[in-house]
């Protein structure tokens, strides 16, 4: 007599926390922060290229483009890891994983096989 035991393990959800959701609305309030920190690199590289009216900064470390072009790269670059870190996916991706037939569709031919 040959017994066969199949058990499928869904992952766990993600917890939500408080920390959770303060990462969530972080990650989503960085990226227009990186936009802005990148519109002022460009005025100041137009403004060094004499394209645009003078730049607002015009001492320190801010008064040149790379400081904002590199404050904006790791804005982005927080957000991205902060909605990596998190496990957030695009909604269509859990909506479809959510509503997938196919573990009700397995056991249902393993009930009809007799294995179960």
């Amino acid at each position: 007599m040959r017994i066969r035991i199949r058990l499928e393990i869904a992952a766990a959800p993600a917890l939500k926390s408080a920390g959770g959701s303060f990462a969530a609305l972080l990650a989503g309030l960085l990226p227009p922060a990186a936009l802005v920190l990148l519109a002022m690199a460009l005025w100041r590289l137009a403004a060094d290229l004499r394209l645009a009216t003078d730049f607002a900064v015009s001492n320190g470390i801010f008064s040149h483009w790379q400081a904002w072009a590199v404050g904006a790269l790791l804005l982005q670059s927080v957000s991205w890891l902060l909605n990596r870190r998190g496990g957030h996916r695009s909604q269509s991706a859990s909506r479809t994983e959510a509503h997938s037939p196919v573990p009700a569709r397995r056991r249902q031919a393993a009930i009809r096989a007799g294995d179960l």
